[in-house]
Order: structure tokens, then sequence, then C-alpha cells
């Protein structure tokens, strides 16, 4: 499943471990290819020390709450992906 990053991703960089991107606030990606019966798992990242939404907007909208730390995140790509192929992230924080 391809996955074109366009807007509001870092240069991919490597832990050793796996390659990864640092997204900024807002981002978006365009998927594409034949298989959208297929998962989309994210490792999130977050440095943060209070509490964090990430909104993942395509033809539906998921959340997902964020602490600090790594996360796994996952999501059926069928149940989201527009036609156009274009997801949105978006990290905000939560306030008290």
């Amino acid at each position: 499943m391809p996955v074109q990053f366009l807007q509001g991703f870092h240069d991919q960089e490597d832990d050793g471990l796996r390659p990864f991107r640092w997204m900024r606030r807002g981002a978006s990606i365009r998927v594409t290819g034949n298989s959208f019966r297929d998962w989309v798992v994210l490792e999130v990242g977050y440095p943060g020390g209070g509490s964090a939404r990430l909104r993942i907007t395509g033809a539906k909208q998921v959340d997902f709450n964020l602490c600090s730390g790594w996360r796994t995140l996952a999501f059926r790509l069928d149940d989201i992906l527009p036609e156009d192929g274009v997801i949105v992230l978006r990290c905000d924080y939560l306030h008290r």
C-alpha cells in the first residue's frame, strides 16, 4: 500500500531499529493501492507532559487520546479512506 507524505512531515530518519518521520501539529498523507481492507498501524511517540488528542480525518474521523511515551494505534483503512485517498492528521493538547 503506497503512502505519499504530502505536508507536515519532516524528512525520514532511522534510529537503527526502523525508519520514522516526525510530524508537525498537522500533516497529511495520500494512500493508494488495491488492498483497502488493510489496517493502518501507527507507532506514535508523544514527548509532552500533558494529554493530547490525535485526530485522523478522511471519509470518517477517528480520535486517539495520547499520553507521554510511545503507543501503537491502528484503524482499518477502508473505514476512513476518502475517494481522493488523502488522510489528515492533527494533534491538539487537551486542557483539563
